[in-house]
């Protein structure tokens, strides 16, 4: 083989190499889900107070028989949560959304689902340094 064709497939993967980064960052997510509780349960030291759920908040809630449920909070009241509940149809290919409450006492578990800078930076921070560091094992040089 030629110097020159081997210069060429040296070129072209770097630039795969880049695109796959890009493209790998864009999948990353950037939001994790935080424990909701209840002022007058045991754990209220260990996560969010329910009072401070806004409407709009996006919660995914565990109930005591093992489901989840995502939805989009709107309110408690009278010791049920209430919320928009949104499921992809996969098999008509259409979005349906629908008003739902949930009793209190069926709920195991609330998380809110938030932003996480760590999230947001740690994970395609790591991700580039991984790439730089196989990309040197497989080419011997940092970008030469």
């Amino acid at each position: 083989m030629s110097v020159t064709f081997l210069s060429n497939m040296k070129s072209i993967l770097k630039i795969n190499v880049v695109l796959i980064l890009v493209f790998s960052f864009s999948l990353f997510s950037c939001t994790s889900y935080k424990n909701v509780v209840e002022s007058s349960g045991p754990d209220k030291t260990s996560g969010i107070p329910l009072e401070t759920l806004q409407p709009g908040d996006k919660v995914k809630i565990t109930k005591k028989d093992g489901s989840k449920v995502y939805l989009v909070f709107e309110r408690v009241e009278d010791s049920q949560i209430f919320g928009e509940i949104h499921r992809d149809s996969a098999a008509s290919g259409s979005f349906k959304h629908y008003d739902s409450s949930i009793p209190l006492e069926e709920i195991q578990q609330i998380e809110l689902k938030k932003f996480s800078l760590g999230k947001t930076l740690g994970i395609p921070l790591g991700a580039a340094a991984l790439a730089f560091v196989l990309y040197i094992m497989a080419f011997g040089g940092a970008f030469s």
